[in-house]
């Protein structure tokens, strides 16, 4: 006997734009997209059936930008997920981090926004400096075009990023913006095994999103 449906979604508006206007679910999984004098084959004893009364329904999402490694790595917490904490949360996040660690592994954090905190200003090196003054530690602002560097990750950013000039290498803020800063992040990316565990880490968050197909904006991994 075949896999009947948990829940049936009925006459709406599939999209994208088709001739079906039901689709069964079991599960996490969908069964079939098809017409609703079709969909009914798949209904059992306990199938809940939902009227969506011509309302739209997407069955997946495909997301055209995505940084689908840098999700990964905040999903497996190999990077640090700063996202809407404020400045003292987001030091007290990079600290258990740096606990973690092993003596002199890199530490980076991801998301930080200085225009949810009080005092909008950035972070800076001496933020940082007096923070975390003997591990490699950056903070990447939410936008993905900045990071900040405390002086031992900046120590070892000046062997790792070509000389992009001052606008996008300003050591005495400890700051890296755009190429330096996409340079330094791929120069400390972690192990093979680690990075393919961040590829399985974004697939289920892309699946718990409902997103079924991505193009991502990373460049060429190992």
């Amino acid at each position: 006997m075949g896999m009947t449906a948990d829940l049936i979604l009925t006459n709406g508006t599939v999209c994208p734009a088709r001739e079906a206007d039901s689709i069964a679910i079991n599960g996490d999984r969908i069964l079939a997209v098809a017409r609703s004098d079709e969909i009914g084959a798949l209904a059992g004893e306990g199938t809940e059936t939902i009227d969506l009364e011509g309302r739209p329904v997407l069955p997946g999402f495909i997301d055209a930008h995505v940084h689908l490694f840098d999700a990964g790595l905040r999903e497996i917490g190999w990077r640090v997920d700063l996202s809407g904490l404020s400045r003292d949360e987001t030091l007290a996040a990079l600290r258990e981090a740096v606990k973690s660690r092993g003596e002199g592994e890199w530490v980076i954090g991801e998301g930080w926004d200085e225009s949810r905190w009080g005092e909008p200003r950035y972070l800076t090196r001496g933020d940082l400096d007096r923070a975390f003054p003997d591990s490699p530690l950056g903070a990447v602002r939410m936008d993905g075009h900045m990071i900040v560097l405390n002086r031992v990750g900046l120590r070892a950013a000046s062997s790792l990023v070509p000389d992009h000039g001052s606008d996008l290498f300003d050591p005495g803020k400890g700051i890296l913006r755009e190429e330096a800063a996409w340079t330094l992040l791929e120069r400390i990316e972690p192990d093979p095994s680690t990075l393919a565990e961040a590829l399985s880490g974004a697939a289920r968050l892309c699946h718990r999103l409902g997103v079924t197909s991505v193009h991502t904006m990373t460049k060429a991994w190992r």
